[in-house]
């Protein structure tokens, strides 16, 4: 099945806040996900978002609609289940 990618704002933002060697192979994992879905995806329950992609520390939190995949967050794992909003929290709190 191929799916149609959009990434929202927010999940660039988080993009680029990252170092450039995370950012780019998570890059590559997100438009990978045109061709099909990795076993690391995982319906998630009780958040805003329906699926999450685990790449090492990270998590790419997206909808998942049909053919369409929408990426909303790009977040560490230690703030990507933190608050229902994927917010990121200030440094020091978990």
């Amino acid at each position: 099945m191929s799916y149609e990618i959009f990434i929202e704002e927010s999940a660039l933002e988080d993009l680029k806040a990252l170092p450039r060697n995370f950012r780019d192979s998570i890059t590559r994992k997100i438009y990978a996900m045109k061709n099909g879905l990795p076993g690391s995806v995982k319906a998630l329950r009780g958040l805003d978002y329906s699926h999450r992609l685990r790449l090492g520390d990270y998590r790419i939190l997206f909808d998942l609609k049909g053919e369409e995949i929408t990426v909303h967050r790009v977040l560490n794992r230690r703030h990507a289940y933190a608050s229902q909003s994927g917010k990121k929290k200030r440094k020091g709190q978990h």
